[in-house]
């Protein structure tokens, strides 16, 4: 599974760097341990999910 991740992260953290810079690496590396670490409770992932993004967008608004 850690190999799987770690292929996966580097795939997205590619994509992010061409094609989004704007959005900080470490928010692509939380998402996916967060699915990974909640895979078998959706309602779970869904509430840690959304905490985090809601955290993510107050941290954007901020250093706005």
């Amino acid at each position: 599974m850690k190999n799987s991740l770690d292929e996966l992260l580097r795939v997205l953290e590619k994509l992010r760097a061409e094609n989004h810079p704007e959005i900080p690496a470490d928010v692509i590396k939380n998402i996916a341990v967060i699915q990974r670490d909640n895979q078998e409770s959706v309602a779970v992932r869904q509430g840690r999910l959304k905490s985090y993004f809601d955290q993510i967008t107050e941290r954007l608004e901020e250093e706005s």
